[in-house]
């Protein structure tokens, strides 16, 4: 049997097959399309852990240029190599991990949006857990056991952190 292959690797090769068209696209339009032309959907075939790592190592290797925060397209000098960063002779571009001005530029760029995954994500968990809570049958409220009104303040009180934690992004 062959080697599986990771999430992650899956996601970048599908990312660099949607952006072969060398259009400039939106975080979300990715993964609509990556839905559509690909099969694979968010929360079932990867989580947003996935999608900012394929994305930020396309990033990092040359593969995507940043065009704003959240938007992308193919790097120029890669859209004739299928996908990958090449250097003058045909030779594969390794990650230098240098610390020219441009390039700490683009680290903070990308922990901008690392940061706005992040916030989106948890802005997703809090809906949800509100939604949950809302869901939860509400008999009368004097007639609720300790432990029910128990677990009920306990999630409500999962979803304040998580509010807490979304303000100390912005």
């Amino acid at each position: 049997m062959g080697k599986e292959i990771s999430t992650n690797e899956r996601l970048k090769s599908a990312i660099s097959r949607i952006m072969q068209d060398g259009k400039q696209r939106e975080n979300e339009e990715i993964r609509q399309l990556l839905k559509e032309r690909e099969g694979l959907t968010a929360g079932e075939d990867y989580n947003t852990d996935h999608f900012s790592g394929a994305i930020g190592g396309l990033y990092r290797n040359g593969v995507l240029e940043r065009v704003d925060r959240g938007c992308y397209r193919m790097a120029a000098e890669t859209k004739e190599t299928g996908g990958e960063k090449t250097k003058p002779g045909g030779k594969k571009a390794q990650d230098s991990g240098g610390g020219s001005g441009q390039e700490v530029r683009n680290q903070w760029e990308r922990l901008e949006d690392v940061r706005e995954e992040i916030q989106g994500a948890l802005k997703m968990e809090i809906a949800f857990i509100g939604k949950k809570i809302d869901e939860l049958p509400a008999p009368v409220w004097s007639r609720l056991s300790p432990d029910y009104l128990d677990e009920v303040g306990k999630l409500m009180e999962v979803r304040e952190g998580l509010e807490k934690l979304v303000k100390k992004l912005e």
